[in-house]
C-alpha cells in the first residue's frame, strides 16, 4: 500500500490542514471514513487509519469524527493486543519463565527444588539424560 499521509509532523496544524484538503471530495465536503457522515468545519476530528491500524504500521489515513475514531479504537485495541501477543509467542519472546516475575525454581532457573524441599543446582541441559545413558550403556565406550 502506498503512504497517503502528508510529509509533516502529525501534530502540526499544517499537517492537519493538508490532511483535510486531501480528504475533500469534488463538492468540497469531507466525510468521516468510519460513519460516512459529513465532518463540518469546527467539528472535533482526528486522523483516522483506514484498513490497517497504526499499531500494525498502517499508513492509509483519512478524516474521522473524534468520537467515531475513539469508538473504533476501543473495538480494535483488543485485536491489536492479541496479534502482538501471538507474534511474541511465535518468535519465542514470550514463554513461561521469561517474565519479570518468573518463579524462583522454575524450568528456566539455575536451581531446582526437590520434593523433599532440598534446593540444588540444576545441571546443564541434557546432563542428566547423558548420565543415565552412560549408566545404561552395555559393554564399553565405543
Amino acid at each position: 500500500m502506498t503512504d497517503t499521509r502528508p510529509r509533516l509532523n502529525p501534530n502540526s496544524p499544517t499537517y492537519r490542514e493538508q490532511l483535510w484538503d486531501k480528504c475533500k471530495n469534488e463538492d468540497g465536503k469531507v466525510f468521516c471514513n468510519l460513519c460516512g457522515l459529513e465532518v463540518r468545519a469546527g467539528d472535533a476530528w482526528d486522523e483516522s487509519h483506514i484498513g490497517v491500524p497504526n499499531a500494525h504500521k498502517g499508513v492509509v489515513v483519512g478524516v474521522g469524527h473524534r468520537s467515531c475514531n475513539h469508538e473504533d479504537g476501543k473495538k480494535i485495541t483488543r485485536f491489536v493486543a492479541k496479534g502482538k501477543r501471538m507474534r511474541r509467542k511465535h518468535i519465542g519472546a514470550d514463554a513461561p519463565g521469561l517474565g519479570r516475575n518468573a518463579l524462583p525454581a522454575g524450568k528456566r532457573s539455575g536451581i531446582k527444588k526437590k520434593l523433599n524441599g532440598e534446593v540444588v543446582a540444576r545441571p546443564a541441559r541434557y546432563a542428566e539424560l547423558n548420565a543415565v545413558r552412560a549408566r545404561r550403556q552395555i559393554g564399553g565406550n565405543s
